[in-house]
Protein backbone atom coordinates (compact mmCIF):
# COMPACT_ATOMS: atom_id res chain seq x y z
CA UNK A 1 0.00 0.00 0.00
CA UNK A 2 1.43 3.42 -1.00
CA UNK A 3 1.08 6.07 1.69
CA UNK A 4 1.91 9.76 1.79
CA UNK A 5 2.27 11.28 5.25
CA UNK A 6 2.02 14.77 6.70
CA UNK A 7 1.50 16.18 10.20
CA UNK A 8 -1.46 18.19 11.40
CA UNK A 9 -1.33 20.47 14.45
CA UNK A 10 -4.14 21.82 16.59
CA UNK A 11 -4.49 22.81 20.25
CA UNK A 12 -1.03 21.41 21.17
CA UNK A 13 -1.82 18.06 19.55
CA UNK A 14 -0.29 16.47 16.48
CA UNK A 15 -2.07 14.17 14.11
CA UNK A 16 -1.11 12.17 11.09
CA UNK A 17 -2.50 12.94 7.66
CA UNK A 18 -2.15 9.92 5.45
CA UNK A 19 -3.32 9.02 2.00
CA UNK A 20 -3.81 5.53 0.71
CA UNK A 21 -3.79 5.61 -3.08
CA UNK A 22 -4.85 1.98 -3.36
CA UNK A 23 -7.77 2.41 -0.96
CA UNK A 24 -8.59 5.93 -2.23
CA UNK A 25 -8.92 7.35 1.26
CA UNK A 26 -7.56 9.99 3.63
CA UNK A 27 -7.10 9.06 7.26
CA UNK A 28 -5.09 9.79 10.37
CA UNK A 29 -4.81 9.42 14.11
CA UNK A 30 -3.92 11.66 17.03
CA UNK A 31 -0.26 11.13 17.87
CA UNK A 32 1.55 11.01 21.24
CA UNK A 33 -1.39 9.94 23.38
CA UNK A 34 -2.12 6.74 25.28
CA UNK A 35 -5.47 6.26 23.54
CA UNK A 36 -6.22 5.46 19.91
CA UNK A 37 -8.22 8.19 18.19
CA UNK A 38 -8.63 8.05 14.42
CA UNK A 39 -10.36 10.23 11.84
CA UNK A 40 -11.01 10.11 8.12
CA UNK A 41 -12.30 12.29 5.30
CA UNK A 42 -12.77 12.59 1.56
CA UNK A 43 -10.58 15.69 1.00
CA UNK A 44 -7.59 17.34 2.67
CA UNK A 45 -9.74 20.24 3.89
CA UNK A 46 -12.24 17.79 5.40
CA UNK A 47 -9.39 15.80 6.98
CA UNK A 48 -8.18 18.94 8.78
CA UNK A 49 -11.71 19.54 10.08
CA UNK A 50 -12.07 15.90 11.06
CA UNK A 51 -8.74 16.03 12.94
CA UNK A 52 -9.77 19.17 14.85
CA UNK A 53 -13.13 17.60 15.73
CA UNK A 54 -11.37 14.43 16.91
CA UNK A 55 -9.07 16.48 19.16
CA UNK A 56 -12.01 18.40 20.62
CA UNK A 57 -13.95 15.15 21.18
CA UNK A 58 -10.91 13.53 22.78
CA UNK A 59 -10.39 16.44 25.19
CA UNK A 60 -14.06 16.34 26.15
CA UNK A 61 -13.97 12.56 26.60
CA UNK A 62 -10.91 12.85 28.86
CA UNK A 63 -12.66 15.48 30.99
CA UNK A 64 -15.66 13.19 31.36
CA UNK A 65 -13.40 10.27 32.34
CA UNK A 66 -11.30 12.39 34.70
CA UNK A 67 -7.88 11.76 33.19
CA UNK A 68 -5.22 13.83 31.43
CA UNK A 69 -5.53 13.82 27.62
CA UNK A 70 -1.83 14.07 26.76
CA UNK A 71 0.57 11.20 27.02
CA UNK A 72 2.97 11.92 29.88
CA UNK A 73 6.59 12.18 28.84
CA UNK A 74 8.82 11.00 31.65
CA UNK A 75 12.03 12.26 30.07
CA UNK A 76 13.45 8.76 29.88
CA UNK A 77 13.98 6.77 26.70
CA UNK A 78 16.49 4.28 25.37
CA UNK A 79 18.78 5.27 22.54
CA UNK A 80 20.95 2.82 20.63
CA UNK A 81 24.13 4.37 19.27
CA UNK A 82 27.41 3.21 17.82
CA UNK A 83 29.76 2.00 20.59
CA UNK A 84 32.51 4.31 19.33
CA UNK A 85 30.20 7.32 19.70
CA UNK A 86 29.18 6.10 23.16
CA UNK A 87 32.85 5.99 24.16
CA UNK A 88 33.51 9.49 22.78
CA UNK A 89 30.50 10.87 24.65
CA UNK A 90 31.63 9.23 27.88
CA UNK A 91 35.15 10.68 27.46
CA UNK A 92 33.69 14.14 26.76
CA UNK A 93 31.46 13.92 29.84
CA UNK A 94 34.42 12.94 32.00
CA UNK A 95 36.57 15.73 30.57
CA UNK A 96 33.81 18.29 31.28
CA UNK A 97 33.15 16.69 34.71
CA UNK A 98 29.45 16.17 33.99
CA UNK A 99 27.27 13.10 33.57
CA UNK A 100 26.71 11.33 30.27
CA UNK A 101 23.03 12.29 30.58
CA UNK A 102 23.99 15.97 30.73
CA UNK A 103 26.11 15.66 27.57
CA UNK A 104 23.30 13.91 25.67
CA UNK A 105 20.70 16.40 26.96
CA UNK A 106 22.89 19.31 25.85
CA UNK A 107 23.45 17.79 22.40
CA UNK A 108 19.74 17.10 21.89
CA UNK A 109 18.79 20.59 23.08
CA UNK A 110 21.24 22.13 20.61
CA UNK A 111 19.83 19.99 17.78
CA UNK A 112 16.22 20.86 18.56
CA UNK A 113 17.12 24.54 18.93
CA UNK A 114 18.95 24.57 15.60
CA UNK A 115 16.08 22.79 13.85
CA UNK A 116 13.51 25.23 15.24
CA UNK A 117 15.53 28.27 14.10
CA UNK A 118 15.65 27.16 10.47
CA UNK A 119 12.40 28.24 8.84
CA UNK A 120 13.42 27.99 5.24
CA UNK A 121 16.41 28.10 2.98
CA UNK A 122 19.28 30.23 4.20
CA UNK A 123 20.32 32.71 1.56
CA UNK A 124 23.78 34.22 1.81
CA UNK A 125 24.60 37.06 -0.55
CA UNK A 126 27.90 38.81 -1.05
CA UNK A 127 29.67 40.40 -3.95
CA UNK A 128 33.22 40.77 -5.15
CA UNK A 129 34.52 43.87 -6.87
CA UNK A 130 37.53 43.27 -9.08
CA UNK A 131 39.50 46.15 -10.52
CA UNK A 132 41.60 45.06 -13.46
CA UNK A 133 44.31 47.51 -14.35
CA UNK A 134 46.45 47.23 -17.44
CA UNK A 135 50.11 48.22 -17.44
CA UNK A 136 49.50 50.94 -20.05
CA UNK A 137 49.32 54.34 -18.42
CA UNK A 138 46.92 53.27 -15.67
CA UNK A 139 46.51 55.56 -12.72
CA UNK A 140 46.31 54.97 -9.02
CA UNK A 141 43.15 56.92 -8.28
CA UNK A 142 44.03 57.49 -4.63
CA UNK A 143 47.55 58.77 -5.31
CA UNK A 144 46.93 60.31 -8.72
CA UNK A 145 50.07 58.81 -10.26
CA UNK A 146 50.57 56.49 -13.21
CA UNK A 147 51.59 52.94 -12.38
CA UNK A 148 54.58 53.29 -14.66
CA UNK A 149 55.82 56.08 -12.38
CA UNK A 150 55.62 53.86 -9.31
CA UNK A 151 58.33 51.43 -8.32
CA UNK A 152 55.88 48.66 -7.40
CA UNK A 153 53.30 46.75 -9.35
CA UNK A 154 49.62 47.36 -8.63
CA UNK A 155 48.03 45.36 -5.82
CA UNK A 156 44.99 43.66 -7.30
CA UNK A 157 42.62 42.28 -4.71
CA UNK A 158 39.11 41.29 -3.89
CA UNK A 159 36.79 43.35 -1.78
CA UNK A 160 34.17 41.39 0.14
Amino acid sequence: MTKFRELLSYNEFQGSAEISVEDNCLFGRILHINDVVTYEANSPKELEKSFRAAVDDYIEFCKEQGHQPCKPYKGVFNVRIDPTLHKKLAFLARRKDVSLNEIVNEALSEKVGAESRVTGPVIHNHSHVVNIISNHDSYDVEEGTAWSEKSQKPNLGFIQ
